[in-house]
């Protein structure tokens, strides 16, 4: 296997999971709402908590993901759906991340043989 091709693969093992990170980490953001409401520790806390739960869920899916791409593959698909339908097409920063990275999880899963033969190009188990 080529330098080239290895490389490739890899990039292709971790895009959907950097992406996926990187899209956790902004929908984080949104959880600053809950501050400045005028409220006490408790509300605030509560409120700060509650707009934190889509980032809590998508990091258990990233975490079902990480070994097994396929589920990542169809579960963040069918969350950018469900976004899509519960909130139209008016947020698309939302849903279209969304799409891509089911979509990079489910060409990470298709090409798993490949990346598993990169991986061991890599670390220098296989040499051809």
């Amino acid at each position: 296997m080529n330098t080239l091709k290895t490389g490739t693969f890899l990039v292709l093992l971790w895009t959907p999971r950097i992406v996926c990170i990187l899209f956790i980490a902004s929908i984080s953001l949104f959880a600053c709402d809950a501050f400045g409401n005028n409220t006490g520790f408790w509300q605030t806390l509560l409120a700060f908590l509650a707009h934190l739960v889509p980032t809590f869920v998508m990091i258990f899916i990233l975490y079902l993901s990480w070994k097994r791409a396929w589920i990542g593959g169809i579960v963040f698909i069918l969350a950018g759906i469900a976004y899509m339908i519960w909130k139209g097409v008016i947020y698309p920063v939302v849903f279209i991340p969304l799409f891509l990275v089911g979509v990079l999880f489910l060409l990470s899963w298709f090409f798993r043989k490949e990346i598993i033969k990169a991986q061991a190009v890599y670390s220098g188990e296989e040499t051809e």
